[in-house]
């Protein structure tokens, strides 16, 4: 999952003319990205005009070029959630 087309590629589909491809593409950013990203406000709409979509993508692919989104290393466990204690 660390590698960039992992990301750039849902990062290139918020601006699909589709809203139901928008919305999982956001979706799937937020699964992957790591915790501090994922409660910054970077937050989307996929409903929201194309030159609002467009400057929040370009927030995004800019964290992606920053490497600001790699995932936590409990995020990348099989089923994607926390170890047992």
């Amino acid at each position: 999952m660390r590698e960039r087309d992992t990301f750039a590629i849902p990062i290139e589909e918020m601006t699909s003319d589709k809203l139901a491809i928008r919305h999982l593409a956001f979706w799937h950013l937020l699964r992957m990205a790591n915790k501090e990203m994922q409660q910054k406000e970077n937050q989307y709409d996929p409903n929201a005009p194309p030159e609002v979509r467009e400057i929040v993508q370009k927030r995004w692919r800019k964290l992606l070029e920053d490497g600001k989104l790699l995932p936590d290393p409990l995020r990348m466990r099989p089923g994607g959630g926390p170890t047992k204690q």
